[in-house]
């Protein structure tokens, strides 16, 4: 069986930097983040669960204090949109 992801139909630009609370979001853009959560539930049913988004690009991460999982889950979060990474540790540079 062959599952295909279609782009979202609703393409609206945010400037909104939280989930956490929708007062004051639009209904455009209420429904653009609907269509980008459908795309990507139909990405969770692949076999390959990556999108293209940041292929060759390269997504460096920086942390000042050693948290295992916040770091895997940013570097798994880039590989999962097809970008390499590099990830920089201060606590065990001489920073």
């Amino acid at each position: 069986m062959t599952v295909t992801a279609t782009a979202p139909t609703t393409t609206v630009r945010t400037q909104k930097r939280t989930l956490l609370d929708f007062e004051g979001w639009e209904a455009a853009e209420l429904l653009a983040l609907l269509d980008t959560t459908d795309v990507m539930a139909q990405v969770l049913t692949r076999t390959i669960k990556k999108v293209p988004a940041l292929q060759g690009f390269t997504v460096a991460t920086l942390f000042f204090e050693d948290s295992t999982r916040t770091r895997l889950s940013f570097e798994r979060a880039a590989r999962a949109q097809s970008a390499d990474t590099l990830s920089f540790a201060a606590g065990g540079s001489s920073l």
